[in-house]
């Protein structure tokens, strides 16, 4: 096979990785004894207020990568799995005490409650998406490069798949500095402070369950803030919907 066509052929299979599907859940705030539901920015979220005060909320937009419905995250970072199931939650903490504290995702629990069994979820850091954004921008100034060098003259397929390496490595860059941000990072909160930031895990493991519960517990400051959402592949919440 000669050189020519197997640049063509490699063309043709960059841009037929797009054809994946986009993955929909979704996510209901519910309000538990005790707390508030407000709107944040047009999104519920839910208020618990103990020696501080804590509001977390569903973020409404996709994290990684503003893209068209004909492509996912999986096609932008090389089939990494883990990046196409993101949820992230919007986290805001005013300290209403008389010390500094600490707020990171470490200790943050999130909990999938299904029908039939409860599952964890892992909890990404946002060094975690800084190292995979990294490795897909890599990657994909590589393919530029090599469309560059590699197909100068050549079809009107290949000229397009530099293009489309162009426009992934693109919105890849957009990714990371939305990351940079605004996922949570570990930092210290002063007395009568705030500080917000996402708080970001992997719903793969909850692929197939039609409907069950997402379970957050904070730390925060020595004390456990608990924050329940309901879950739902079809927007009817069913059986679950008072089960908070």
């Amino acid at each position: 096979m000669n050189r020519k066509l197997l640049i063509i052929l490699a063309a043709i299979a960059f841009i037929l990785q797009a054809c994946s599907t986009t993955h929909k859940i979704y996510i209901r705030a519910i309000a538990s004894k005790g707390q508030k539901l407000i709107d944040v920015n047009g999104v519920p979220s839910i208020i618990s207020q103990k020696n501080h005060l804590v509001s977390l909320g569903l973020y409404k937009y996709r994290l990684l990568t503003d893209y068209s419905e004909d492509y996912s995250n999986q096609y932008w970072y090389g089939g990494d799995r883990d990046l196409e199931y993101l949820a992230a939650f919007s986290l805001i903490v005013k300290n209403l005490g008389d010390a500094p504290i600490t707020i990171s995702s470490d200790g943050v629990s999130i909990t999938f409650i299904g029908k039939n069994r409860t599952q964890q979820l892992p909890v990404i850091s946002a060094r975690s998406l800084r190292n995979k954004i990294e490795s897909a921008e890599q990657s994909a100034r590589n393919s530029v490069k090599a469309f560059s060098t590699q197909i100068t003259n050549v079809t009107g397929a290949a000229k397009f798949g530099r293009q489309d390496a162009e426009r992934r490595l693109e919105k890849i860059r957009k990714d990371q500095k939305l990351v940079e941000e605004l996922v949570l990072e570990p930092q210290t909160v002063f007395p009568g402070d705030s500080v917000m930031g996402l708080i970001v895990c992997d719903t793969q493991g909850v692929i197939g369950k039609k409907e069950g519960i997402f379970h957050i517990v904070l730390p925060v400051g020595g004390e456990e803030h608990n924050f329940y959402f309901n879950y739902s592949q079809t927007a009817d919440f069913g059986s679950i919907k008072n089960s908070i």
